[in-house]
């Protein structure tokens, strides 16, 4: 079994994509990607995460995408219709579709890839695998197969994994042979290798589009990796993009967490994560607070003044 699998996509015109990946992509057994959007025939692309029909037919195509997981916060933004509509468009160019409730995973061969989507991510509906932090905690998976568990999940922007998902991670390795490539945050993460096991927390954006929904973006989220995956082994390409183009960037060194406990781990986690103002859903009282606060703010920036304002504020 070979496969390449990306982070984040949601592609709103034709973009030009490096031979190589096109190649890469097209010498595997498919592409696995995370769908951040919905599709439909009539798109309004500067406001929202919509996908033209004929854009992601021709790049399933080009790119040999077989597998798409929709368990992320933006798939059903189109509500139930658009999100049915979603789904028949991937089946009748014979993707395969998981992550949603009805269908969390997909089994190839002696493979598994299960995806689910956190509940503090915003999203929360009957159609999706949608996993409250616990309810990750305690999943189980068959332990004849190798496992590998795409969930979309984190902060978005964070730098690090929240310690329940290194928690998750340390557990989820010592259980089962396989590996985590997760998604949701837009950027980076360090990997953590456990015994030759690999946590990629967060890959990044494989192509998120320029509009008013992305307008925050800083220049790293541009920056990501495919993981590739062949006979259980486990390498990794850098991808960069812009507007209108995908492309292999110089291959970097990954960085690694050190193989702490958790309590530890909180402390470093507090100490070098980017959103400090953030709950990091360690300590409910404190969360309450942040997240209702966040709350507030969040309406203020999405709001009309907000949204001129941070865009002022970035020109400056």
């Amino acid at each position: 079994m070979n496969l390449v699998f990306g982070g984040d996509f949601c592609p709103q015109n034709i973009i030009n994509i490096d031979r190589n990946i096109i190649e890469m992509t097209n010498n595997s057994d498919g592409m696995v990607i995370n769908l951040e959007g919905y599709i439909s025939k009539n798109c309004d692309t500067k406001n929202t995460l919509c996908i033209p029909e004929e854009v992601i037919k021709e790049l399933i195509e080009k790119l040999n995408i077989k597998y798409v997981s929709l368990a992320n916060n933006h798939s059903m933004d189109n509500g139930e219709e658009g999100f049915k509509y979603t789904i028949k468009v991937l089946n009748d160019c014979e993707v395969k579709v998981f992550g949603t409730k009805e269908t969390p995973f997909i089994e190839l061969n002696d493979t598994l890839i299960y995806s689910a989507v956190w509940e503090k991510t915003g999203v929360n509906n009957k159609h999706l695998n949608v996993l409250k932090k616990n309810e990750f905690l305690n999943l189980t998976f068959p332990e004849d197969k190798f496992v590998i568990f795409f969930p979309h999940w984190g902060i978005d922007l964070e730098n690090l994994p929240l310690p329940w998902q290194y928690e998750f991670a340390l557990s989820f390795h010592k259980k089962y042979n396989g590996i985590i490539i997760g998604h949701h945050s837009h950027v980076l993460h360090p990997v953590l290798k456990y015994r030759n096991k690999y946590s990629f927390f967060s890959i990044g954006n494989f192509y998120m589009p320029f509009n008013n929904i992305t307008y925050y973006y800083p220049d790293f989220t541009r920056d990501s990796i495919l993981v590739l995956f062949e006979d259980n082994k486990i390498d990794y390409v850098n991808t960069q993009y812009n507007e209108n183009l995908i492309k292999l960037s110089e291959k970097k060194d990954l960085t690694y967490l050190d193989n702490i406990d958790k309590k530890d781990y909180i402390t470093f986690f507090n100490n070098n994560r980017r959103k400090k103002h953030y709950p990091n859903y360690e300590n409910p009282i404190t969360d309450f607070f942040k997240e209702n606060m966040l709350k507030l703010i969040g309406r203020f920036i999405n709001s009309k003044i907000g949204t001129m304002l941070w865009k002022w504020v970035k020109k400056k």
